[in-house]
C-alpha cells in the first residue's frame, strides 16, 4: 500500500483541478505541412507516409504545421514566463487547441451546442472500427462524440473516455505496444502499418489526454528522438496531428506526463481523495445512513485493494474507477466535471448508479443494522459488470 494509502478521506470534501473551459473556434488559413521529422530515405516508407498524408490531409483549419506554430505563438503570449508545471501547460495548450461543442456535460448533464467529431465503434473490434473513424475525421479539434455499436446512449462524455480507455487496452492486445521493464514501446509489425493503425494510435494518445481520458506510459525516446523506423515515425505523425511533439519540444517538462509511470497507477489514496462526497446536512438521519453507506464503500475498496473480493477477483481499483468515470487511471488534468459521491434511497440490493457523464457515483444509504457484505455483494455485482447499472451518458 503508498503513502496516500494510509489517510481516509474527508467526508465532506475533496479537492481536485479541473481543466480550463474550451474556446471558441479559431481559424487559421494555413496549408498543411508535414512535419519535417517524418521525412524517410526509403522508397517503400515514403509510399506508405504519403499515403497517410493524403488520407489525413484537408481543410486547412487542420491542426497541422503552421497551425500548431500559430497555437504555440498563442501559448506563449499567455503563459508566464517562469511557469514550469506540465499540467498547467497542457491545460493551456488544451484551452486552445479544443474548438467546437463544450468537452464534458456540467452538473446538469446538459452541454452546450457547437460541433463535435462523431465516430461510430465496435466494443468488439475497436482498433478496426476506430482506424477508419478516426483517419476520416473532418477536424481534430472538435470533441470525438462517440457512439457505440448497439447502444444508445448520448455522448455527453463518459463514452468518450470510455473509447479511450478501451483503445489504449487494444493496443496492448493487439501487440501495437508492449510493456518492457515498466515502460511501454512499439512493437514492429508491417501489416499494421499498412493499416496506418501506428498513425491511429499516435492520434488517440495524444486526444486522451487532450480530452479526459486515460494517459499511458511511455518510452522516453518515442517522446524525445525522432523517429528512425517507420512505427515510431507513423506513431509520431499521429502525436503530431495533435500538436504534441511540438509542444514536448516546445516545453521538454511535459515529458514526465507520459514518462512517469505514477501518473498511471491508481491508489485508494488517489481514488478516493478524487471525488468529492455530497452529504446530507450533519445531525440527519440520511446522513447518518450516508456515513454508514460511505464507510462501508470505503472498506470495500481497501479490501479490493488488498486481498481482492472472493468470487470477484477480477474488480480492481481500475475497474471501480471506469465504472465511475469510464476512465481507468486519474486523468492528466483531472476530473472535469468534479467527481462526485452521491446517495439514494435503499433499493433493496444495494446496488450503485454511475453517471459517468457526470462523473457520478450514487451510493444506496445504509440503515442500522444492515449487513455490510450485503452491501459490498451489491458492489460486487455492479463492478464486475461495467454496463450493469451504470448510464454513460
Amino acid at each position: 500500500m503508498s503513502e496516500d494509502d494510509d489517510s481516509l478521506p474527508s467526508f465532506s470534501q475533496s479537492s481536485n483541478a479541473q481543466s480550463s473551459s474550451v474556446s471558441g473556434p479559431q481559424q487559421f488559413n494555413a496549408p498543411v505541412d508535414v512535419p519535417s521529422i517524418l521525412i524517410n530515405d526509403s522508397d517503400n516508407e515514403d509510399i506508405i507516409v504519403g499515403a497517410i498524408n493524403d488520407k489525413i490531409s484537408g481543410d486547412p483549419s487542420h491542426s497541422d504545421g503552421a497551425v500548431i506554430s500559430s497555437l504555440m505563438e498563442k501559448l506563449r503570449s499567455i503563459m508566464r514566463h517562469d511557469e514550469e508545471e506540465p499540467c498547467q501547460i497542457l491545460r493551456l495548450y488544451q484551452s486552445l487547441f479544443l474548438q467546437g461543442r463544450q468537452l464534458d456535460a456540467d452538473e446538469t448533464m446538459a452541454v452546450e451546442d457547437g460541433e463535435g467529431s462523431h465516430i461510430f465503434v465496435s466494443r468488439a473490434n475497436p482498433l478496426e472500427t476506430a482506424a477508419e473513424e478516426m483517419l476520416g475525421l473532418e477536424n481534430i479539434r472538435f470533441p470525438l462524440c462517440v457512439q457505440f455499436y448497439g447502444e444508445t446512449a448520448l455522448d455527453t462524455g463518459g463514452p468518450r473516455r470510455d473509447f479511450f480507455r478501451i483503445m489504449i487496452q487494444a493496443m496492448m492486445e493487439k501487440n501495437i505496444f508492449e510493456e518492457k521493464e515498466n515502460n511501454v514501446t512499439l512493437c514492429k509489425n508491417e501489416s499494421l502499418v499498412h493499416k496506418q493503425w501506428y498513425y491511429v494510435c499516435g492520434l488517440v494518445v495524444g486526444l486522451s489526454c487532450l480530452e479526459g481520458g486515460d494517459n499511458i506510459h511511455l518510452k522516453e525516446e518515442l517522446l524525445t528522438e525522432i523517429g528512425t523506423d517507420i512505427y515510431t515515425k507513423q506513431f509520431q505523425q499521429g502525436l503530431c496531428k495533435c500538436g504534441i511533439m511540438k509542444l514536448l519540444t516546445a516545453f521538454p517538462v511535459l515529458k514526465y506526463i507520459w514518462t512517469n509511470p505514477a501518473n498511471r497507477i491508481v491508489t485508494v489514496g488517489k481514488l478516493l481523495n478524487n471525488f468529492k462526497v455530497n452529504f446530507s446536512p450533519e445531525g440527519s438521519n440520511s446522513r447518518k445512513d450516508e456515513e454508514r453507506a460511505y464507510s462501508i464503500f470505503v472498506s470495500y475498496v481497501r479490501e479490493v485493494a488488498g486481498a481482492g473480493r472472493k468470487d470477484f477477483i477480477s474488480i480492481n481499483l481500475q475497474s471501480i474507477l471506469a465504472y465511475i468515470t469510464g476512465n481507468s487511471s486519474i486523468p492528466v488534468l483531472g476530473f472535469n466535471p468534479l467527481a462526485t459521491i452521491s446517495f439514494q434511497a435503499d433499493n433493496g440490493a444495494f446496488l450503485p448508479q454511475a453517471h459517468t457523464c457526470i462523473n457520478q457515483f450514487v451510493l444506496s444509504r445504509v440503515q442500522h443494522g444492515a449487513n455490510p457484505e450485503t452491501v459490498k455483494r451489491g458492489l460486487d455485482w455492479a463492478f464486475s459488470s461495467m454496463d450493469f447499472g451504470a448510464e454513460n451518458v
